[in-house]
């Protein structure tokens, strides 16, 4: 699809198909069906192209390119079932003549349907046999588009069960396109729609639980217009300034779309729109999709432009003015950067001021669909790496026009794809609302010491999640002075490690399960008084055991005689319990686990003193089976310089009290394959488990080499597994430095530090 049509969709102007069916086409003989066909798509009308070339078709069915044509046609209006069934006869033409890469189209026609491994299968033949001069560019789309039917077919897994998801009344949407709601007051939603034939703003008020008002034009707008399609805007702050695009059309099929402001006079009337300067809508270029926040004295403007200086396609940029200035003179545009910006589309920004969060949607990475929402925190130039935001605020479909608004309790999105029984095609846009169910939990409180007034100084606070038994550092915090504040989530069991100079280590558990939406709660924590030690007795020595040999028995070395290591750490026969976390026999059994996890038994033995898994005979000598072949690791990042020599990057998964290895399967799975798990110990008792290459580097370093190949495996992690707070650490001669980041720009650090 060519990026006019993306500014089509967004503005909702993709013709809807035209209301005839193949066996009801005119009845005119195939080949002037096909020259009308051709008329039809030369004018933009796709819909009823693909109709004539079907109907063609089936007059013709010698001529196959005819359905090919069809199929094409079907695709970029989005009727995906069509689309499929069309290409599906022509899917292996890829190498002749008339025919541009059909089952390329075919697998994206699946994977818009929702036919994830039908679609993976599709792509990877295609892969097989396409002979073209740009197989090298296709390999790089193809391995996005398989791993956005990978991370979709783990759907239940991504889906947000606290979300629902709920499709507007009658009222709003229509079998046209609506788009670019706007919540603004408690009950009342701007909306762009097409229902006139042109795109315009809309206004209508919710009288009733899932009933509006009928839609009206709004007053400041009427008469107004330069061009004849206006939509998706977004409010000041303060709600005296409004912008938002105007687009038309300036050759055939082609579309050009600028933004304007309009301005509340003293009165409470509007002026009359204008454009913004030619270096905001640069010229020969499309600007829309404004969103505006303030912050201080700067009003900051998102937009989304195909101008020069982008990543490719439809970039995000931002520019900046001083509200002092009664003139909308902003800065020069700034591009948002590589970790926002891709070679393909981005589209629809939405910031969240509260949480320093950008929404927008994109398809130049890992999605469900054609454009997934992602999300980045941050501001301006510094960004962590894009997250998809998972199911079921994504689809097969397209998502668009994230917006977020406590006072609608939730938000609204634009999608086309089906939500039965209201929408059952994909071939125009409507607006959804989702709603998310309290999952959030306040809770604060102070530190104290018994016997002493007031909260403690120079507290450590550390805060766990408790899954499946398994304790994940979450949060790690010093106070100044004893008073915290957490946001967690409902439903959770959490542990707090709380610890201050002459105090012992306090340990308490918390569980939110019964907890209210939105709840707001206060706990103090009052650490004991240290208790004195009494004189230990004096016994001899017992002989000392080397620590490799308390987890696996020196005695265990030969491949015959193989030791099969237990769940548990080893006891500590002077305690009678297990060795603590962190001890060194405890560092090693941690290590012996990932051996034993080579083995088929999980057994190990001592082979040149260097620990083994045992491997039978048959294990050995067993060739692998033959898997149908995966996409790698999508290089989003282009490569960037090796680090200096002993300088590497590793990137941390997780912070545990114990580790168990269960809980990090899904890290050595799939293209996660070519590297492995590392472990270091920290103070406290906590490991840090990181993601690392094979092989240790050429100067003895441990991580890896270059930034750019740290940042694609985060992103893989990221949106293929449930660690969603890993990020990436520098380290320098074997020693963290700084407290690491998920962009490119070090300095930036973690802007969610939890």
């Amino acid at each position: 699809m060519k990026r006019t049509n993306y500014l089509l969709l967004s503005l909702g102007l993709l013709l809807l198909p035209f209301m005839l069916d193949a066996q009801r086409a005119p009845q005119k003989s195939w080949k002037k069906l096909k020259r009308e066909a051709a008329e039809f798509e030369k004018l933009g009308d796709n819909s009823r192209a693909a109709l004539y070339y079907e109907s063609a078709y089936t007059q013709k069915s010698s001529k196959p390119e005819l359905l090919y044509m069809a199929g094409v046609c079907y695709l970029k209006v989005r009727d995906y079932a069509n689309a499929v069934k069309c290409l599906a006869d022509v899917k292996d033409k890829n190498n002749e003549k008339n025919y541009d890469k059909p089952g390329y189209q075919y697998a994206l026609a699946l994977k818009q349907t929702g036919q994830y491994q039908a679609a993976k299968d599709a792509f990877n033949e295609f892969l097989k046999v396409y002979k073209g001069s740009d197989q090298a560019e296709m390999q790089a789309k193809i391995t996005t588009e398989i791993q956005g039917c990978n991370f979709a077919l783990k759907a239940q897994e991504y889906t947000n069960p606290n979300i629902s998801l709920n499709h507007l009344a009658l009222n709003i949407n229509t079998e046209k396109t609506e788009f670019a709601p706007i919540p603004f007051s408690n009950n009342v939603l701007y909306f762009s729609s097409s229902i006139s034939g042109v795109s315009k703003i809309y206004r209508s008020q919710k009288t009733g639980e899932d009933s509006w008002s009928s839609r009206q034009v709004p007053t400041l707008f009427a008469g107004k217009m330069e061009k004849p399609h206006y939509g998706n805007g977004s409010f000041s702050a303060d709600g005296k300034r409004f912008y938002f695009t105007e687009c038309d059309f300036v050759k055939a099929g082609e579309l050009q779309c600028m933004i304007y402001i309009m301005s509340q006079n003293e009165d409470g009337s509007w002026a009359n729109p204008q454009a913004l300067a030619d270096y905001i809508n640069a010229p020969e270029s499309n600007t829309t999709h404004p969103f505006v926040i303030t912050k201080e004295d700067k009003e900051i403007l998102y937009f989304a432009s195909d101008r020069e200086g982008g990543k490719g396609g439809l970039d995000l940029w931002y520019a900046s003015r001083d509200l002092k200035d009664k003139e909308a003179k902003f800065s020069l545009p700034k591009n948002l950067g590589p970790n926002i910006n891709t070679a393909g589309d981005e589209i629809t920004p939405f910031y969240h001021f509260p949480s320093q969060t950008l929404y927008f949607s994109t398809n130049g990475r890992i999605s469900a669909g054609g454009f997934d929402i992602f999300k980045s925190k941050g501001e301006m130039l510094k960004w962590e790496v894009a997250q998809n935001v998972g199911f079921p605020l994504n689809s097969a479909a397209d998502d668009l026009y994230f917006i977020i608004n406590e006072a609608h309790k939730g938000g609204y999105l634009v999608s086309n794809r089906t939500f039965d029984p209201h929408k059952v095609t994909t071939t125009n846009d409507d607006i959804f609302h989702f709603g998310q169910e309290g999952s959030r939990f306040f809770l604060s409180g102070k530190i104290m010491g018994e016997g002493k007034e007031g909260p403690l100084e120079d507290v450590n606070i550390k805060l766990f999640e408790v899954i499946d038994g398994n304790e994940e550092l979450i949060s790690d915090k010093m106070l100044a002075v004893g008073e915290y504040k957490f946001d967690l989530k409902t439903k959770k069991e959490y542990l707090f490690e709380i610890s201050a100079e002459g105090y012992p280590k306090l340990l308490k558990t918390l569980s939110t399960e019964d907890t209210q939406p939105n709840e707001k709660k206060q706990r103090n924590f009052v650490l004991p008084k240290a208790k004195v030690a009494a004189v230990p007795e004096i016994t001899p020595e017992a002989p000392q055991i080397e620590a490799r040999f308390i987890v696996v028995p020196e005695e265990f070395s030969d491949r015959d005689m193989a030791y099969l290591l237990p769940d548990e750490v080893p006891l500590n026969e002077s305690t009678g319990e297990p060795y603590a976390e962190d001890s060194e026999v405890y560092d090693l059994f941690i290590k012996a686990q990932e051996v034993a996890k080579l083995s088929m038994t999980g057994e190990v033995y001592w082979q040149d003193e260097v620990l083994v898994p045992y491997m039978s005979e048959t294990t050995a000598n067993t060739e692998p089976e033959e898997t149908p072949e995966e996409a790698g690791i999508f290089e989003l990042y282009a490569p960037t310089p090796e680090a200096e020599e002993g300088v590497a990057y590793q990137i941390q998964v997780a912070a545990v009290r114990k580790y168990r290895a269960y809980r990090f399967e899904e890290l050595q799975e799939g293209p996660l394959l070519d590297y492995r798990l590392g472990f270091e110990p920290i103070d406290g008792g906590i490991t840090r488990v990181m993601i690392l290459p094979l092989e240790s580097n050429a100067d003895g370093s441990e991580g890896f080499k270059t930034k750019s190949e740290a940042l694609n495996v985060l992103s893989y992690i990221l949106d293929h597994s449930r660690f969603k707070t890993a990020f990436v650490g520098r380290y320098e001669n074997g020693e963290r430095v700084g407290e690491g980041f998920r962009g490119l720009d070090e300095d930036a650090g973690l802007i969610d530090k939890n």
